[in-house]
């Protein structure tokens, strides 16, 4: 169980630093956000524009996921990743969930995030075995290759 919570804390952190670079360089794709008079008068334009954009994406990570994924796609500028890739992630970080907070028993919000994807009915037991591991690992690792790459590509040639 902890090599999947890991697992996916890490690939959201790998996330995040991405976000937060393309955002540094690129603000003005968060448009939705306001900042107070006294805020730009009493602190430093990168500060200001720091503690918008980690508001921003503490926001973010709480959105539903697939609008997360569609808003970190447009933020990268990059082609969105093939919908099966994206569901298969939406239910790693379902189960990772119910791990931590259900004691590994299906529900009722996993069974709905994981579309039915390994089981299809509540308080069923889900611990990951080896093969799930491997199965969640390269899964991971295929995500965040394929956004490196776009990302490299889009932004350093």
């Amino acid at each position: 169980g902890l090599f999947l919570y890991n697992l996916v804390q890490n690939t959201e952190t790998i996330l995040i630093d991405f976000l937060k670079l393309i955002l540094i360089n690129y603000p003005g794709k968060i448009s939705d956000r306001t900042i107070s008079i006294e805020k730009l008068l009493n602190h430093s334009k990168e500060e200001v524009i720091e503690e918008v954009i980690n508001d921003y994406l503490n926001k973010l990570m709480y959105e539903a996921p697939k609008e997360y994924f569609n808003k970190l796609f447009d933020i990268f500028s990059i082609k969105p990743i093939d919908d099966e890739v994206i569901q298969k992630f939406i239910e790693i970080k379902a189960r990772r969930d119910i791990g931590i907070h259900n004691n590994w028993l299906t529900n009722s919000v996993y069974l709905k995030k994981s579309e039915n994807m390994f089981f299809n009915e509540e308080n069923v037991l889900a611990i990951p075995d080896e093969n799930y591991l491997v199965y969640a690992y390269d899964v991971m690792t295929f995500f965040i290759g394929y956004i490196f790459d776009e990302l490299v590509n889009k932004f350093c040639t």
